[in-house]
């Protein structure tokens, strides 16, 4: 779901999630 920056998927990171599209 949504991390932190909400990539747009699940990404692997918790946290740097706001910097990856």
């Amino acid at each position: 779901m949504y991390k932190r920056g909400h990539a747009g998927s699940s990404s692997a990171q918790p946290t740097l999630t706001t910097t990856t599209p």
